[in-house]
């Protein structure tokens, strides 16, 4: 990805970027740990909100 990264990700995009398993952010989704959107079968979460999370934020 050059380095850069987008500023709505994925599920799998965003385990990445936080370089974690993807059954690892299901669960924090799940545990509302970390906030995303859901748009059908599909996770969308915002690059401001795992900056947040990284960042010890609540």
């Amino acid at each position: 990805m050059d380095g850069e990264w987008p500023e709505v990700m994925s599920g799998p995009e965003a385990a990445r970027y936080l370089r974690i398993d993807i059954r690892t952010l299901w669960k924090l989704l799940a545990e509302g740990k970390l906030r995303g959107a859901k748009a059908g079968r599909v996770w969308r979460i915002a690059k401001s909100e795992l900056d947040r999370f990284l960042k010890g934020g609540n």
